[in-house]
Protein backbone atom coordinates (compact mmCIF):
# COMPACT_ATOMS: atom_id res chain seq x y z
CA UNK A 1 0.00 0.00 0.00
CA UNK A 2 1.13 3.53 -0.70
CA UNK A 3 1.67 5.66 2.42
CA UNK A 4 2.13 9.41 2.72
CA UNK A 5 2.49 11.35 5.98
CA UNK A 6 -0.63 13.47 6.42
CA UNK A 7 -0.48 15.25 9.81
CA UNK A 8 0.09 14.80 13.55
CA UNK A 9 -2.89 14.79 15.91
CA UNK A 10 -3.12 16.85 19.12
CA UNK A 11 -1.24 14.09 21.00
CA UNK A 12 1.60 14.28 18.44
CA UNK A 13 0.82 10.88 16.88
CA UNK A 14 1.47 10.77 13.12
CA UNK A 15 -1.38 10.05 10.73
CA UNK A 16 -0.88 8.82 7.19
CA UNK A 17 -2.90 8.89 4.02
CA UNK A 18 -3.19 5.35 2.64
CA UNK A 19 -3.89 4.41 -0.93
CA UNK A 20 -4.62 0.75 -1.57
CA UNK A 21 -6.28 -1.36 -4.25
CA UNK A 22 -9.27 -1.54 -1.86
CA UNK A 23 -9.66 2.20 -1.29
CA UNK A 24 -8.12 5.14 0.54
CA UNK A 25 -8.25 6.46 4.09
CA UNK A 26 -6.33 8.40 6.73
CA UNK A 27 -5.32 6.48 9.87
CA UNK A 28 -2.80 6.64 12.69
CA UNK A 29 0.73 5.40 11.94
CA UNK A 30 2.28 3.17 14.61
CA UNK A 31 5.94 3.81 13.97
CA UNK A 32 8.45 6.52 13.20
CA UNK A 33 7.24 8.93 10.52
CA UNK A 34 7.35 7.01 7.24
CA UNK A 35 8.92 7.90 3.95
CA UNK A 36 6.35 8.43 1.23
CA UNK A 37 5.96 5.31 -0.86
CA UNK A 38 4.99 1.65 -0.67
CA UNK A 39 4.94 -0.03 2.75
CA UNK A 40 3.86 -3.36 4.19
CA UNK A 41 1.58 -2.77 7.14
CA UNK A 42 -0.41 -4.58 9.80
CA UNK A 43 -3.80 -3.18 10.74
CA UNK A 44 -5.03 -2.79 14.30
CA UNK A 45 -8.57 -1.75 15.09
CA UNK A 46 -10.16 -1.05 18.45
CA UNK A 47 -13.45 -2.74 17.69
CA UNK A 48 -14.35 -2.56 21.41
CA UNK A 49 -14.46 1.27 21.30
CA UNK A 50 -17.74 3.14 21.54
CA UNK A 51 -18.95 3.82 18.03
CA UNK A 52 -17.48 0.65 16.50
CA UNK A 53 -20.19 -1.42 14.88
CA UNK A 54 -20.50 -4.45 12.64
CA UNK A 55 -23.30 -5.05 10.17
CA UNK A 56 -23.94 -7.11 7.05
CA UNK A 57 -22.43 -5.44 3.98
CA UNK A 58 -24.87 -4.14 1.38
CA UNK A 59 -22.48 -5.13 -1.40
CA UNK A 60 -19.93 -7.93 -1.75
CA UNK A 61 -16.24 -7.29 -2.18
CA UNK A 62 -13.46 -5.99 0.05
CA UNK A 63 -13.21 -2.23 0.53
CA UNK A 64 -11.61 0.43 2.72
CA UNK A 65 -13.25 3.85 2.77
CA UNK A 66 -13.10 7.08 4.73
CA UNK A 67 -16.41 8.65 5.65
CA UNK A 68 -15.63 11.92 7.37
CA UNK A 69 -14.02 10.96 10.69
CA UNK A 70 -15.01 7.31 10.36
CA UNK A 71 -13.39 4.38 8.65
CA UNK A 72 -15.36 1.63 6.94
CA UNK A 73 -13.76 -1.75 6.28
CA UNK A 74 -15.67 -4.36 4.28
CA UNK A 75 -14.49 -7.94 4.09
CA UNK A 76 -15.39 -11.56 4.66
CA UNK A 77 -15.97 -12.41 8.29
CA UNK A 78 -14.03 -15.47 9.43
CA UNK A 79 -15.45 -16.90 12.67
CA UNK A 80 -14.50 -20.55 12.32
CA UNK A 81 -11.07 -22.00 11.89
CA UNK A 82 -9.74 -22.35 15.41
CA UNK A 83 -8.42 -18.82 15.80
CA UNK A 84 -9.86 -15.47 16.76
CA UNK A 85 -12.46 -13.93 14.47
CA UNK A 86 -11.07 -11.72 11.75
CA UNK A 87 -12.13 -9.66 8.79
CA UNK A 88 -10.49 -10.75 5.55
CA UNK A 89 -9.80 -7.70 3.35
CA UNK A 90 -8.51 -9.27 0.17
CA UNK A 91 -5.40 -11.11 1.37
CA UNK A 92 -5.10 -9.11 4.62
CA UNK A 93 -6.58 -10.40 7.88
CA UNK A 94 -7.63 -7.82 10.47
CA UNK A 95 -7.94 -9.54 13.85
CA UNK A 96 -11.10 -8.76 15.80
CA UNK A 97 -12.00 -8.70 19.48
CA UNK A 98 -15.51 -7.27 19.37
CA UNK A 99 -17.07 -5.93 22.57
CA UNK A 100 -20.49 -7.26 21.57
CA UNK A 101 -21.35 -10.64 20.07
CA UNK A 102 -21.36 -10.71 16.28
CA UNK A 103 -24.95 -11.97 16.36
CA UNK A 104 -26.40 -12.98 13.01
CA UNK A 105 -23.16 -12.40 11.13
CA UNK A 106 -22.19 -15.88 9.95
CA UNK A 107 -18.79 -17.18 8.98
CA UNK A 108 -17.96 -16.20 5.41
CA UNK A 109 -20.48 -13.36 5.12
CA UNK A 110 -19.53 -9.97 3.70
CA UNK A 111 -19.38 -7.76 6.76
CA UNK A 112 -18.71 -4.08 7.29
CA UNK A 113 -16.91 -2.68 10.32
CA UNK A 114 -17.45 1.04 10.81
CA UNK A 115 -15.45 2.79 13.53
CA UNK A 116 -13.94 6.17 14.34
CA UNK A 117 -10.78 6.59 12.25
CA UNK A 118 -8.87 7.38 15.46
CA UNK A 119 -9.54 3.79 16.60
CA UNK A 120 -7.62 2.27 13.69
CA UNK A 121 -3.89 2.28 13.01
CA UNK A 122 -1.37 0.67 10.72
CA UNK A 123 2.06 -0.52 11.81
CA UNK A 124 4.97 -1.04 9.44
CA UNK A 125 6.64 -4.42 9.14
CA UNK A 126 9.31 -5.99 7.00
CA UNK A 127 9.39 -9.52 5.66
Amino acid sequence: MHVRTAFADSAGRPWVALRTALGSAAVRWGGPPPATGPHRVEWTVDDTAPGARFHPARRPGPRIAARGRTLAMRGRLVRDGGGPPHLLLGSTAVLLDPAAPLGELADGTWTELVLPAADAAVYPYTV
